[in-house]
């Protein structure tokens, strides 16, 4: 089975790839930082190219997107790449990964929310206030049409060195909050 790890050179993606790495054939992206991960195939892309080409070369079975340009003050300093990277190479990489069939996990962010309050849930309604904030939401919101009935949603709660731990409904929420898609 091949597992695609988008933004293996972030810590949550080198965390997933690093996990998965025994039990599955591993195929880990980067962008600009190479990093070592033993017996995964680490392939650089830049994913505001062609995303398509990167699934159709490796046609996955399973999808992880945690690629994003994750930088508050350079998605500020830089929207258009920002855009580019965070929710246009988001959505057809998941859209052509969803037509080959894979399996998606889609890392979102907690900057969807404006942080008055925290401890949010599926129900609450996206507040972002950066722009970073801003293309998370659109992605969560543009994917959400892609997956059918029986899709999960599996929101992280927060992240402890190695473990996440998360809480998952089924079915999509009104809102479409922070977290993980999952195409079962």
């Amino acid at each position: 089975m091949i597992v695609l790890v988008t933004g293996v050179s972030s810590s949550p993606g080198y965390k997933i790839a690093v996990k998965l790495l025994g039990r599955y054939q591993v195929v880990g992206t980067y962008n600009e930082h190479r990093v070592e991960i033993p017996s995964a195939e680490l392939v650089r892309v830049d994913l505001t190219k062609n995303p398509a080409e990167l699934i159709r070369n490796y046609k996955p079975d399973v999808l992880v997107h945690v690629a994003a340009i994750g930088n508050v003050d350079q998605c500020e300093e830089q929207p258009d790449l920002c855009y580019r990277v965070n929710v246009v190479a988001s959505r057809e990489l998941i859209a052509n990964a969803y037509r080959v069939g894979a399996a998606i996990y889609y890392l979102s962010t907690d900057y969807v929310f404006d942080g008055e309050r925290g401890l949010y849930t599926e129900d609450d309604v996206p507040r972002p206030v950066n722009y970073y904030g801003l293309t998370s939401t659109t992605t969560l919101v543009s994917l959400t049409s892609l997956f059918v009935r029986g899709s999960l949603l599996v929101t992280t709660a927060r992240l402890l060195n190695d473990l996440y731990l998360v809480r998952s409904t089924t079915g999509f929420p009104s809102s479409c909050s922070t977290g993980m898609l999952v195409r079962k």
